[in-house]
């Protein structure tokens, strides 16, 4: 690319060829665009990275952003929206069917001042969004995106954290939050947000949830425990690391210990990231690990029938800490086929559900998306002169060789 400067002068001005790394922190940091694309952040910037031509493009983010805190992809798969927080939270909405991804839309809080975004999702229809400001105010706007319309504002929680905002799949007027402490439901009528369930589930940090069905939602906490509500109500509850449900005799006690249930330690197994499909639900179980669950022929219940894990890396100075890297987000592709997720320490994994399904009696392991990241800090880089490669060192012991072109 060639520009003339103001003196008429031609100046280069470079444009990315490859970028190395995600961007971790930012919040739904993996999606699937098509069965072979993927969209994730990385440095200031969106890769729509091919798995497998390997190819890229790039989405620029704002030019005054100081960070990126959320994605959130159409169900029609057109619309991209990213959450940035700059001199102000902004939204900016992308139409990935145009061939630079024209950023169609850029929404704020307006009058009401927001500093970020935390979460977002789209509409079933996508003609709606939610976007979630952060603290102190926690106001939750419902826009109707196109016409920059802010359809109705609520405030969700007066301490927060929020984790994650939803629609019912199957209706655009029914909203779910969950997060520290919440987990409500909103009903949009007449010009307005109002909460539909009175679920009391204070002393439960929810990380995450998904809609399982019109009716009903799963929801993970930080005590590794999936919470299953319908209609709003808790209907049944089991621990991640189990393999039944909790029986009907034990549901009012469990229900008590929910209630009750004081801070955890850090070694049970956060339920930090659920992804819905057709058999049942993926989610995250610990450290390096995902347990799938599918439906049984008793009405309400699931059964765990996979355990996939992270397998160690060779590319680090200790290569069994990648199997400690906490799942971040899960995504699955559009036909059900391949199931991605990213982690805390910057890596992109997936598997073929097909696969993990059928190697029964031995462990299901992940793979790389594209390749081995840094995990921390880049300190150092040199570029070598005649070879496309690049070396780079790091604050997590490492020392690795990049080839760009290939």
């Amino acid at each position: 690319m060639i520009e003339l400067n103001f003196r008429g002068m031609a100046a280069v001005v470079a444009q990315s060829h490859h970028i190395f790394g995600l961007r971790a922190g930012v919040r739904n940091n993996l999606l699937f665009y098509d069965e072979q694309t993927v969209i994730y952040p990385c440095g200031n910037n969106c890769v729509r990275y091919n798995i497998d031509q390997k190819w890229q493009k790039f989405i620029p983010g704002m030019e005054k952003s100081h960070s990126m805190q959320a994605l959130a992809i159409s169900a029609n798969r057109r619309y991209l929206a990213v959450a940035e927080h700059g001199e102000k939270g902004t939204i900016t909405i992308y139409d990935l069917q145009h061939e630079q991804s024209r950023k169609r839309k850029v929404l704020t809080g307006g009058e009401v001042p927001v500093q970020e975004f935390v979460c977002m999702a789209f509409s079933p229809d996508s003609k709606y969004l939610l976007g979630q400001a952060g603290g102190p105010e926690w106001t939750l706007f419902y826009w109707v995106w196109e016409k920059h319309k802010v359809m109705a504002t609520v405030r969700t929680t007066s301490t927060g954290p929020i984790h994650q905002v939803s629609f019912n799949p199957q209706d655009n007027t029914q909203i779910c939050v969950s997060g520290n402490g919440v987990f409500k439901l909103f009903r949009y009528a007449e010009g307005a947000l109002k909460q539909s369930n009175s679920v009391k589930l204070e002393t439960q940090n929810i990380l995450s949830h998904a809609w399982m069905s019109e009716e009903r939602v799963i929801a993970g906490t930080e005590t590794g425990r999936l919470l299953v509500l319908e209609s709003g109500d808790l209907r049944w509850e089991m621990s991640v690391t189990s393999t039944a449900p909790t029986q009907e005799a034990e549901r009012h006690t469990e229900k008590r210990k929910l209630e009750d249930a004081p801070s955890v330690p850090d070694s049970l197994p956060r339920v930090t990231a659920i992804a819905a499909y057709s058999k049942g639900f993926a989610c995250s179980a610990g450290p390096g690990t995902v347990c799938l669950f599918e439906k049984t022929e008793e009405k309400d219940n699931y059964r765990k029938t996979r355990e996939i894990k992270i397998p160690p890396d060779s590319c680090r100075n200790e290569p069994s800490q990648a199997e400690q890297q906490e799942i971040t987000t899960l995504c699955i592709s559009p036909s059900e086929e391949t199931l991605a997720t990213s982690t805390d320490q910057g890596q992109l994994y997936y598997i073929t559900l097909s696969s993990a399904e059928m190697s029964k009696g031995e462990q299901a392991q992940f793979e790389f998306l594209s390749h081995s990241f840094h995990s921390s800090n880049i300190t150092g880089l040199s570029i070598c002169m005649r070879k496309p490669l690049i070396a780079t060192c790091s604050l997590d012991h490492s020392v690795r060789i990049w080839n760009f072109e290939t």
